[in-house]
């Protein structure tokens, strides 16, 4: 190889590096614009901005039964349907932490058919209110395949298709009664017994 040609493909080399950092400047720009404009998926139902505190109300269909709850002006959670109801508080608490934590495990924007996720006829739903009068609503469907987690729409919307955990759904499960605030019974110690009954 002459010295001419050594030079050209030397110069040709260069060239052909320039080319590559320059394109490698440019991808690396747009990849950072779209994930600057995509919504982080641990805010998409307010994790990082609420807290259970920040809601005032919630209503849920956990494919059984409908159940409501709403604080009073004290801040305590009651049952809507009997507000003597001696509710235990942390039942509604976890239910809200589970949904001020919930982010997709994936986010499907175009799904072949709504009905084969189970979204057509839903097999639960759940809506929490705001003390600002704003809402989040969820519509599960089906579960999928490893039965662990369900898909799922937000906010009435038919797109996109979230697959969340199956964690919110299970808290819903709960039946009311294992709500029930039970009495402290009080510690039957030797000392404290001073006669048994037995029939």
């Amino acid at each position: 190889m002459t010295w001419k040609e050594k030079r050209l493909a030397t110069l040709l080399s260069g060239v052909l590096a320039v080319l590559a950092i320059v394109l490698l400047l440019v991808l690396s720009s747009r990849y950072r614009e779209t994930r600057e404009d995509a919504p982080a998926a641990s805010t998409l139902i307010g994790a990082t901005e609420e807290s259970s505190g920040d809601y005032t109300s919630l209503t849920y269909f956990n494919g059984t039964t409908t159940l409501a709850f709403h604080r009073d002006e004290n801040g305590k959670w009651l049952w809507t349907h009997d507000e003597s109801f001696p509710l235990e508080e942390s039942h509604v608490t976890a239910v809200l932490d589970a949904l001020t934590t919930l982010s997709p495990q994936q986010t499907l924007n175009t799904v072949e058919s709504l009905e084969d996720c189970g979204l057509t006829q839903p097999f639960a739903t759940f809506t929490a209110k705001r003390g600002d009068g704003s809402s989040i609503s969820l519509t599960f469907g089906n579960t999928t395949t490893d039965g662990k987690s369900y898909y799922a729409l937000m906010n009435g919307a038919e797109s996109p298709v979230y697959i969340f955990s199956g964690e919110l759904v299970e808290l819903m499960k709960t039946p009311i009664y294992d709500m029930y605030d039970l009495p402290q019974l009080p510690s039957l110690t030797p000392e404290r017994v001073e006669k048994i009954t037995i029939q």
